[in-house]
This record gives structure tokens, sequence and C-alpha cells, in this order.
């Protein structure tokens, strides 16, 4: 499928339509973080834990660049909590026309979706976050990757500058 701006701007409109509706099914892609509820996140973080849900959440601020990013705070219910379901997620979304256009035409946001529900968890061992949720829609082009906060546990992170040693690679 081939992507001009013009067709991607009339997709992104059209989603602006509904931009303000809710969203209850992991199967639906959120337009915004706002667009999120507890039944969502319980449909996306809780498979294969029977009787766990989430019962509250959080957001911090926004953080736009390339992506739309924000950290989540959640809380469970007792069988969520006794599954040591995370607490704590890195959220990223192409949910802005100029991500979608970074992220979805460039095949980034495919990609990663990718990398988090099929190929992360078969590595062991690998420094890279563990994925909690990831979705993409290629009609769409929007996407939503869910990984583990590592904030407490990095100290700091690459950049341009750094060195990449064979350990680290």
């Amino acid at each position: 499928m081939t992507w001009t701006l013009e067709r991607l701007q009339a997709v992104y409109e059209n989603d602006q339509l509904r931009a303000h509706e809710k969203v209850y099914s992991a199967n639906e892609i959120p337009l915004n973080y706002e667009a999120i509820t507890t039944a969502w996140l319980t449909d996306a973080l809780c498979k294969g834990h029977p009787g766990a849900e989430v019962v509250d959440f959080g957001w911090n601020a926004p953080d736009d660049g390339t992506s739309n990013r924000r950290r989540l705070q959640v809380a469970y219910n007792a069988a969520g909590r006794e599954a040591a379901l995370p607490t704590r997620i890195f959220c990223k979304a192409s949910q802005g026309l100029a991500n979608r256009y970074a992220l979805g035409v460039s095949g980034a946001a495919y990609a990663e979706s990718t990398f988090y529900n099929h190929v992360r968890p078969l590595l062991k061992g690998v420094n890279a976050p563990t994925g909690v949720f990831a979705s993409y829609d290629d009609e769409t082009l929007n996407s939503i990757v869910m990984v583990e906060d590592l904030t407490d546990q990095v100290t700091a992170f690459c950049d341009h500058t750094t060195r990449i040693t064979r350990q680290l690679a």
C-alpha cells in the first residue's frame, strides 16, 4: 500500500471524528491516551491471568516527539497483584498526524510492535525492556507500544556520544 501525505491526512481526519470515544477492548487502538479505560487496560494487560483486573490508573505528563510518550501507573485487584502484573509502564504511540507519518510510513511502528509481540519474548538476557502490549493498524498507521518502565533500573541512557563496546552491543 502506498501512502501519500494527503491519504494519511484523510485517514487521520476521519479518526479525529471519533477521538472523543473511549476504548474498552484491546482490539481497538486508542486515538489518544484519554480514550483508555480500565476495561481496555484489563484486556491489554491481564490476558492469561484469570480474575485479574485493572481497578485504577494514572498518567504522567505528555512527552511528544517522534512518538507520543506517557508513563502509566496501574493498580490491580488482588488477582492482578498476586500475578505480579506490571504497575509502571512506558507507553509510545503514533496518535498525531506527524507521528503516523514518521513511524507509520517508515514501517517503524509495525517493526516495533512486531518485535515486542513476537521477537522480544524469545530473547533472554537481552538489554531491552520487556513488552507488555503492542498493537499496530496498517489501515490507519495508528499504534501503541507498552513496555516495562525502566526509570528506576537505568541510571543513564545511550545517546550519540555513547561508546558502544562489544559487551554492550
